[in-house]
């Protein structure tokens, strides 16, 4: 994040931050992929009703972001427990870490449980989330089997990522014994 920007508290999402979470996953939406799909009569409303309906129904599987006490942005999963469904950060304080901050936090947790890896589906046209991912150690991917749906859009692209447990390695103190 940069300097100015406020300190970023990372935790589990609350029943009571459904509709604020489901907002920022609107907004967006509007701001980076609706440009991609172009709009369409009823799409807003289909999108924040999914939106809304999968923070109700995944609300213990999703971290939140917060400043202070307000939600800035999201990343939860889906059934399986190595997709993530949707990472959201609010359009007015994209590009501060939030994201990688959220993402970091799911793969640790993931580790924590013994997930090996995690994948995920994007627009491949949405070049800020395909380079984002990258530079998080993300790559393509085929669905390796018949159970792996495959991405549900032509223009998107599945990323994934194995997960590494580092083994406990003796730390050296510099110091002579």
């Amino acid at each position: 994040m940069n300097s100015s920007a406020v300190h970023i508290r990372i935790s589990g999402a609350r029943v009571e931050e459904i509709r604020r979470l489901a907002g920022i996953a609107y907004d967006a939406w509007c701001a980076d992929i609706l440009p991609l799909v172009g709009d369409q009569p009823g799409l807003r409303m289909r999108e924040y009703a999914r939106f809304r309906q999968f923070v109700d129904q995944n609300i213990r599987r999703i971290i939140v972001a917060r400043e202070g006490e307000r939600p800035v942005g999201w990343i939860g999963r889906g059934k399986s427990p190595n997709y993530v469904a949707f990472l959201f950060v609010a359009p007015e304080v994209q590009r501060q870490g939030i994201g990688s901050l959220l993402l970091s936090r799911l793969e640790s947790l993931a580790m924590l449980e013994g997930q090996t890896h995690l994948w995920l589906d994007t627009f491949a046209e949405l070049k800020s989330a395909t380079g984002f991912y990258r530079r998080h150690g993300y790559r393509p991917i085929l669905p390796q089997n018949r159970r792996a749906k495959p991405p549900t859009d032509a223009s998107s692209v599945r990323l994934a990522k194995p997960l590494t447990i580092l083994q406990n390695t003796p730390i050296r103190s510099g110091k002579k014994t």
